[in-house]
C-alpha cells in the first residue's frame, strides 16, 4: 500500500494506492471519504491496482478553493494521474465521483478506458429537491454537522434497512462526515451539489463502456433514471443494485463488486481509435439485471 498527497489546483489531495493490475481510480461520494470503498477495495485490489482519492474537503486531503466546478475536479484527477505517471484508467465514482468521471470522459477521452457511476444523476437538483437541501447547507454552514443534518445525510445516503441493521455502514458516513473540516466541506456542498450542472452532453459525448449503476432504494437517482440515462448513450448499460440505496459499494458490496468485475471482464478487449470496446458482449448478468428493471414511466420532460 502506498499513499500519496498530490497538490493540485482544487486542492492537496490524498490517494491510497493498493492492488495490482491495470490502474482504476476511486472517487467516492459526497459527505463520505474514500472509506467508502472498505468493503470492495480486497476483491476489487485482485483485479485492478486502486487508486483512491479522498475529494477536496473530505477524509486526509486539504479544503477546495473558495469556487470550483466539475471541471476542476476533473483537471485535478488529470493532476494526479500525471504525478504518479499513469495514462489511462478505469473509473469507478459514485455520486461527485461519478460526475467527475464522466466530466474527464467527455474532456480527455484518452484518459479514461471504462467508467463505473453509481447514483450519478445527469441533471441538477429538481426545485424541491433544491429547496430543501438548501436549507440543510445552510444549517451546516451556520452551526456545522447537528443531528439534524446527520440525520438527513444518512437518510439521504443509506436505505432504511442499512440505517436500521448494520450499525458499521451508519458509523462510517457519520464518523466521515463529522470528521469533515466544516469550511471544506461547505464549498463541496455548495459548489458540487446545489450547483451542479446539467452534465447530459457530458454524458452523450463519452466513446468508452459505462456502467451505471442505481440503488433500488434510491430516491435521487432511481433505476428508472439510470435506464433513462443508459438510452442516451449506445456504450452505456444500466444495472439496479437491490437493497441499497446511495451508496451501493457500502450497503450491498457483494453485488458491487460482482457486477463491476462483470463489466470489467466483459470490456477487457481491443478497442477503436475512437475508444469504443469490440468483440466482447455485455455480460448475461447485467442483462438481467437491466431487464428487470423497472420500466420508465412515461412522465413528459422527465429529468
Amino acid at each position: 500500500m502506498v499513499n500519496r498527497r498530490v497538490q493540485t489546483t482544487i486542492g492537496e489531495l490524498y490517494i491510497e494506492t493498493v492492488g495490482s493490475g491495470p490502474p482504476a481510480m476511486l472517487w467516492h461520494s459526497l459527505f463520505v471519504d474514500s472509506h467508502q470503498w472498505d468493503r470492495v477495495r480486497a476483491r476489487l485490489s485482485q483485479h485492478r491496482t486502486l487508486l483512491m482519492v479522498d475529494g477536496p474537503g473530505h477524509g486526509r486531503s486539504g479544503p477546495p478553493p473558495m469556487k470550483f466546478s466539475l471541471e476542476d475536479c476533473a483537471a485535478a484527477a488529470m493532476q494526479v494521474l500525471d504525478a504518479l505517471g499513469i495514462g489511462r484508467v478505469d473509473w469507478v465514482g459514485n455520486a461527485w465521483g461519478g460526475h467527475v468521471g464522466i466530466v474527464l470522459g467527455a474532456i480527455e477521452p484518452q484518459r479514461i478506458k471504462s467508467i463505473v457511476a453509481g447514483a450519478a444523476p445527469l441533471h441538477p437538483l429538481r426545485p424541491s429537491q433544491r429547496m430543501q437541501i438548501n436549507a440543510l447547507v445552510t444549517i451546516y454552514r451556520l452551526f456545522g454537522p447537528t443531528r439534524l443534518v446527520r440525520n438527513a445525510v444518512e437518510a439521504a445516503l443509506l436505505s432504511y434497512d442499512v440505517r436500521r441493521n448494520d450499525v458499521q455502514a451508519v458509523r462510517l458516513v457519520r464518523d466521515a462526515f463529522v470528521a469533515a473540516e466544516k469550511t471544506g466541506m461547505y464549498r463541496a456542498m455548495r459548489d458540487v451539489m446545489l450547483h451542479r450542472p446539467d452534465i447530459t452532453d457530458s454524458f452523450r459525448a463519452l466513446r468508452v463502456p459505462i456502467l451505471l449503476i442505481a440503488g433500488e432504494q434510491d430516491e435521487f437517482w432511481t433505476p428508472d433514471d439510470a435506464m433513462d440515462a443508459a438510452r442516451q448513450n449506445r456504450a452505456a448499460v444500466a444495472s439496479t443494485i437491490d437493497r441499497s440505496s446511495h451508496l451501493a459499494a457500502l450497503e450491498a458490496a457483494d453485488l458491487f463488486v460482482q457486477r463491476t468485475l462483470e463489466f470489467w471482464n466483459s470490456n477487457n478487449v481491443s478497442t477503436t481509435s475512437n475508444g469504443f470496446a469490440i468483440g466482447q458482449p455485455v455480460p448475461e448478468s447485467l442483462v438481467q439485471a437491466v431487464k428487470h428493471c423497472p420500466k420508465p414511466n412515461d412522465e413528459a420532460g422527465r429529468q
